[in-house]
């Protein structure tokens, strides 16, 4: 009989064998993918930095003691100190007016001239009439001796005597009114020249050559040269702390000059209709370049002090109540409480919580809490080594 292979037991150990590679395949398979999600699962468990545990950039500034001024501003005016009106004091045509708006005039030019025949009369008149009656009573005076001497030898009557007298005392009388009306007479023709009363300038001109004026009508206003002043307005919230002989700084945009000078008027009452107080404050003499009218920049000085800590208003902060600040310690952001002053042109005086030395975080960023990290910005943009 004829031998076969055995091919069934050849093909049962082949399949073990896959069986057995199969085996393994899925063992290793199971194995890769539980360290895959194992690394995932580890990776997702563990704690991700966040934006707020990064440092942050801020910008710091080194504190030290510095001259402060605490101020008002306000914006005022030049004004002459004195102004006159050149009103006319007795009716007559004009002749002459030599100045127009704006001419420099020195004290003593001829400013006004009015036609003065008929005050030039009046006062030749009345000349006349003092010589007239002084003459005469002259005259009676020497009688009223006659008479008293005829009185005495009883040659005239006491009647005869008393009439000289009278006329004598008349004739005195006449001569006091004649010589008050010559006064006043030649008071008026002086009125017919006009001069100026100072150094100044010629404000207005409301006259004209061939007009007949008034007694009372304005025909020129004279603003003196000096001394020349700053009004300015003062809000009602800040007069209080406002006094006379505070010091002033004064800049005149137009010819940009700054002057230090000192207070000298606070008006009492307020305006009714801004609620404004008003200053005044004298400006040095001999400014030929300034004009009344300017517009002045004014910082009313209320207090200045050398040594004083002086800090952004944005580096402030409110924090449960408390006013204070950063400084960096050590690459890390420390709560400071501090006590603040005056506060000015976007600084703040502080009286106490800093030192000098101290490095004040000046950026105003929301999520700066004590104990951050944080870094400057000149650290964070400096390149790596």
């Amino acid at each position: 009989m004829a031998r076969y292979p055995e091919t069934t037991s050849d093909t049962t150990a082949s399949s073990a064998r896959a069986l057995r590679w199969t085996a393994v395949g899925l063992v290793l398979g199971l194995v890769a993918v539980t360290m895959l999600v194992g690394a995932r699962l580890y990776a997702r468990l563990q704690p991700v930095a966040t934006a707020s545990q990064l440092p942050l950039a801020v910008e710091t500034q080194v504190l030290h003691p510095k001259s402060f001024i605490h101020s008002i501003h306000t914006t005022g005016t030049v004004e002459a100190e004195h102004r006159v009106t050149i009103s006319a004091q007795l009716a007559a045509p004009v002749l002459t007016i030599p100045f127009r708006e704006g001419s420099r005039v020195a004290q003593g030019d001829i400013l006004v001239e009015l036609d003065d025949a008929e005050p030039r009369r009046e006062v030749a008149r009345l000349e006349a009439a003092t010589e007239r009656v002084a003459t005469d009573l002259a005259f009676w005076r020497k009688q009223l001796e006659a008479d008293r001497r005829l009185l005495a030898s009883k040659s005239i009557s006491r009647r005869a005597f008393d009439e000289t007298e009278r006329q004598v005392a008349s004739l005195h009388a006449t001569l006091r009114e004649t010589r008050q009306a010559l006064e006043t007479a030649r008071i008026q023709l002086g009125y017919t020249v006009l001069r100026a009363p100072y150094d100044g300038y010629i404000q207005a001109v409301r006259a004209l050559p061939g007009e007949i004026v008034q007694f009372g009508t304005p025909m020129l206003e004279v603003l003196a040269a000096e001394p020349l002043k700053i009004i300015a307005p003062v809000p009602e919230t800040d007069v209080r702390e406002v006094r006379e002989q505070q010091l002033v700084h004064v800049r005149i945009p137009a010819v940009e000059q700054t002057w230090s000078v000192v207070l000298d008027r606070l008006y009492p009452r307020l305006d009714a209709g801004t609620r404004n107080a008003t200053i005044e404050a004298f400006l040095p003499k001999d400014l030929e370049s300034v004009r009344p009218g300017m517009a002045a920049d004014v910082d009313i000085v209320l207090n200045q002090t050398e040594d004083s800590l002086v800090i952004p208003h944005q580096a402030l902060r409110e924090l449960h109540g408390e006013t204070g600040t950063f400084v960096l310690i050590d690459g890390q952001a420390r709560w400071r409480t501090v006590r603040v002053g005056a506060a000015q042109n976007g600084l703040v005086q502080v009286l106490d919580g800093l030192q000098p030395g101290d490095e004040l975080i000046v950026t105003p960023h929301p999520q700066l809490v004590d104990m951050r990290s944080v870094v400057t910005r000149n650290d964070w943009r400096r390149p790596r080594q």
